[in-house]
């Protein structure tokens, strides 16, 4: 188990400390078969502080409607690479909530993703004054905002839709963007139970042979943070409320306003 002094707690829970390791990622997709699921092909990896390549995973087609890349994994040799990459890590993606819903292994081993969408377009989007928040844009015309268009003359892979969402990251942290505090909290929630011994993770036969984990996270959304007001309080033990807009409708697998009628949500730190 990993100790954190008392005192940093709360910083931990505001902004990500610098000795958590944060991987950028984006999912690519063999196609959206009949059934309207995208069928993911392959997950591509690179360190957000230094922009460097981690890793591309070319994953088995989940679809008989689309042939195994060549370079394709078994799904028992996918979970043991991720197991070891992503171990003490926060992945960051670009509205990856999409990318969780086809391919949500990497749940299982990271610490917590957070959403660069969310983070930027809160405050640079263009404000839409019918639901009170700002409009999502894309990762292009972001990274095309931020000055670093050399990114858009290259021939588009998600290795470098990896690269421009670790830019998109890197700029939000130069500006000092608010992180998404529920999220952190979580994240510190399992950094904490960390225990350093531990080499091997215990597969059962569902996840050997399968894209599988379910989500403790059905009850929120990533898009949340899009209109979420933070009181962060004044002392290091006063709780942070969140003020939301919105809410999540899990009937229909969707965000919605909730058009004047806040709703309250308190992180305490005892």
């Amino acid at each position: 188990m990993k100790l954190i002094n008392k005192s940093k707690i709360k910083d931990f829970v505001i902004k990500l400390p610098k000795y958590v390791r944060k991987f950028a990622f984006d999912v690519g997709y063999y196609g959206k078969a009949k059934s309207g699921k995208w069928i993911p092909n392959n997950f591509s990896i690179v360190d957000v502080d230094s922009g460097q390549y981690v890793r591309q995973i070319y994953l088995p087609s989940t679809s008989s409607e689309f042939d195994h890349h060549h370079e394709s994994l078994s799904w028992m040799r996918v979970h043991q690479i991720l197991s070891k990459i992503l171990r003490n890590v926060v992945l960051i993606g670009f509205n990856a909530d999409n990318d969780l819903d086809f391919f949500p292994m990497p749940l299982k081993y990271c610490l917590g993703v957070h959403d660069v969408q969310q983070r930027y377009y809160r405050k640079l989007g263009i404000p839409n004054p019918y639901f009170g928040d700002n409009n999502f844009g894309t990762l292009k015309a972001a990274i095309e905002e931020i000055g670093e268009s050399e990114y858009l003359a290259k021939q588009n892979t998600p290795i470098l839709d990896a690269q421009m969402t670790a830019a998109l990251w890197r700029y939000c942290d130069m500006l000092d963007f608010e992180e998404d505090p529920k999220i952190n909290y979580e994240i510190l929630k399992k950094y904490m139970e960390l225990d350093d011994r531990q080499s091997t993770i215990e597969l059962d036969n569902t996840d050997k042979a399968h894209n599988n984990h379910l989500s403790n996270e059905l009850s929120y959304r990533r898009e949340q943070f899009k209109k979420c007001n933070i009181d962060y309080g004044n002392t290091d033990t006063d709780p942070i409320t969140l003020e939301y807009g919105n809410k999540y409708d899990k009937d229909n697998n969707r965000v919605i306003n909730t058009f004047g009628t806040p709703i309250l949500e308190k992180i305490v730190f005892e």
